[in-house]
């Protein structure tokens, strides 16, 4: 069990660490039963309030999601970055596309038609696929 001592330290250091400049923001907090007879009793027993206790728990839980949320998202980046080395022509096949746009977008004679897609998923710009297979 951790001494007064040791845990008003523990408090201090907590309290200082969450310490902000801007007001407190109020809400309602529903607990359920058992879990506010138990904030009940320890706040008793420590001789501290709901609120602290409360705000020191929710700052505890925000600090370490975060770091589990923060190295899931390292991994992501990581994944990406490896993913773009087995891939090293994308960029290149992405500027290509480009240029032939630009180069063909206004003779292209299929620019901004819309084609039904038949049942193999083909287009069929004449609907003459329909019609044979109706």
């Amino acid at each position: 069990m951790v001494s007064k001592r040791v845990f008003d330290t523990m408090w201090e250091e907590s309290d200082r660490e969450g310490m902000q400049t801007t007001a407190r923001a109020g809400f309602t907090l529903r607990l359920e039963p058992e879990i506010n007879t138990g904030l009940e009793r320890l706040s008793t027993a420590l001789r501290r309030p709901k609120n602290k206790l409360i705000n020191e728990a929710v700052r505890m839980f925000v600090a370490q999601r975060s770091r589990v949320v923060g190295h899931e998202l390292e991994e992501i980046v990581a994944g990406l970055r490896e993913y773009r080395k087995w891939d090293p022509d994308f960029d290149d096949a992405i500027g290509k596309v480009a240029e032939d746009e630009a180069r063909y977008g206004a003779d292209d004679p299929v620019e901004g038609r819309a084609y039904r897609l038949d049942a193999a998923g083909m287009a069929d710009p004449t609907g003459i696929r329909e019609i044979l297979n109706a």
